[in-house]
């Protein structure tokens, strides 16, 4: 990939893989690889996003799918990973092993989420020490381009756990009940219960 000089703003970055009609103020100082991984994030975190709404419809027992998506409409998934966490804690309701499996994967996604966010919300910079800085929630995160390949390895395991413990649980039921995903999700998390 060639290096550009903004005419803008004589920031000198790597030129993007195709030429935008209008250039933004800033070159993205990502290589083609990097743009590609985090459009592998943003992929992934909707299939999260829908596994988790899925999970909640099927908690919940709320049979009325327009009523469901007016609930979950304009929540932000901090919202919904709260929602998924109580209604699974409910007494009774379920399992002690399903229990612990949400708790788990709603820990994973609060976590990854955070990175996420910070990569495909931040703001990429060049030069020295090149990388994106995210202020989310006055709160500032830094992120390396090298930090992307985990960060997409990751978030396709919490995808890939999500939708196992909607099969599992709700459509059908394995001989033992358990995740091929469940001893890959365990080890990205600190401290889960």
């Amino acid at each position: 990939m060639r290096s550009v000089a903004s005419s803008r703003s004589g920031f000198r970055g790597l030129a993007m893989p195709y030429q935008l009609k209008h250039s933004p103020a800033y070159n993205i100082p990502l290589s083609e690889e990097d743009q590609q991984k985090i459009g592998l994030i943003c992929g992934t975190w909707a299939q999260i996003e829908l596994a988790t709404e899925i999970l909640i419809g099927c908690l919940s027992a709320i049979p009325d799918q327009h009523a469901l998506r007016l609930l979950l409409d304009r929540k932000d998934m901090g919202a919904k990973v709260d929602l998924l966490r109580g209604l699974v804690t409910r007494e009774g309701q379920f399992s002690p092993r399903l229990q612990r499996d949400i708790r788990q994967l709603c820990a994973a996604i609060s976590h990854w989420g955070q990175k996420r966010n910070t990569a495909v919300h931040g703001l990429w910079t060049g030069g020295e020490g090149a990388g994106t800085m995210g202020m989310l929630r006055s709160k500032m995160r830094f992120m390396e381009p090298s930090e992307l390949e985990e960060l997409a390895e990751n978030l396709a395991i919490v995808s890939c756990h999500a939708f196992h413990l909607h099969w599992t649980n709700f459509v059908r039921v394995t001989s033992d009940g358990d995740s091929p995903w469940r001893g890959r999700l365990a080890p990205l998390q600190p401290a889960i219960e």
